[in-house]
């Protein structure tokens, strides 16, 4: 899929170390414990498995190394880069923060 130029672009990530931002906080969950952080780790193990729980409203597109979007003709599946982009930020946002409360069982 690639990108709308009314989606936003949330951030870039890699599938090795995660996204480059804290989706708990990007949710609005600003108050969020260690022991909460710990809980969630332990439940979904990284980024992508919160991300999978949210099933609408976000995509991830391949990026080269110097940043740009890879299409289909030129997409490496080797590559590990990638950017998130969200096509209702609002919707996507409320999505996560369901799914991390329910991981953690506050929901």
């Amino acid at each position: 899929m690639n990108s709308n130029s009314q989606d936003k672009r949330i951030c870039s990530g890699n599938f090795d170390e995660g996204l480059d931002i804290d989706l708990v906080e990007y949710a609005g969950l600003t108050s969020f414990t260690p022991e909460q952080y710990d809980e969630l780790q332990e439940q979904l193990e990284n980024d992508f498995g919160l991300l999978q729980r949210c099933e609408e409203h976000h995509y991830l597109i391949l990026m080269d190394d110097e940043g740009n979007e890879q299409t289909l003709e030129t997409e490496n599946l080797e590559e590990r880069f990638f950017f998130l982009y969200t096509d209702n930020e609002s919707e996507f946002k409320s999505s996560l923060r369901k799914q991390i409360l329910k991981a953690i069982g506050a929901d």
